[in-house]
């Protein structure tokens, strides 16, 4: 899984020049209920439940006229428990430059048997004996803060029923 994580860095040869695209670093995750937290790797509180994931990820977004937005990003790194993981997702909403706020959906790609040997629930559409797919679905906010006229440095935020996600980047305008 992880090998394939050089191809996100071929993904911007193939960006649209119409509005901007980010790469995105790093994400903490917050999980609100319904896991078992004592399994969780990379924890950064006592009761687990609130995690760093190491991930890298890309992101082109494009505004219309009326401010609303359509974004797609493909992302990989590790998921809670620390193994692999690779996913797409669209979005879309409402905003401009500095703030967005809208509806994401998607899905990634990762082991969720490692999940069930250690008695954790997941919700996933299975594609081989040990591979699923595990859907992702909630609200984005997105805020930018300018660095030049062009470059920006983002926050990108995912509120979804079970768990609270934030990754960081940098964007730049065409």
């Amino acid at each position: 899984m992880i090998r394939l994580l050089p191809l996100l860095f071929v993904l911007p040869i193939f960006a649209q020049a119409q509005n901007s695209n980010e790469l995105l670093v790093g994400s903490l995750t917050y999980h609100l209920y319904g896991m078992e937290s004592s399994e969780f790797a990379n924890k950064l509180n006592p009761s687990g439940d609130f995690i760093a994931n190491p991930m890298i990820g890309f992101r082109q977004t494009t505004f219309d006229a009326t401010n609303s937005y359509e974004s797609w990003a493909a992302f990989g790194g590790e998921n809670s428990i620390g193994d692999g993981m690779l996913g797409a997702a669209m979005s879309a909403g409402i905003g401009d430059k500095t703030l967005r706020l809208g509806l994401i959906a998607g899905t990634y790609l990762q082991n969720n048997s490692q999940f069930y040997d250690k008695g954790l629930t997941m919700v996933g559409a299975p594609v081989s004996s040990t591979m699923e797919l595990t859907p992702l679905l909630g609200f984005e906010f997105v805020y930018n803060i300018d660095l030049t006229p062009r470059t920006y440095f983002t926050i990108n935020q995912i509120l979804s029923p079970w768990l609270y996600t934030a990754a960081v980047g940098i964007g730049w305008r065409l």
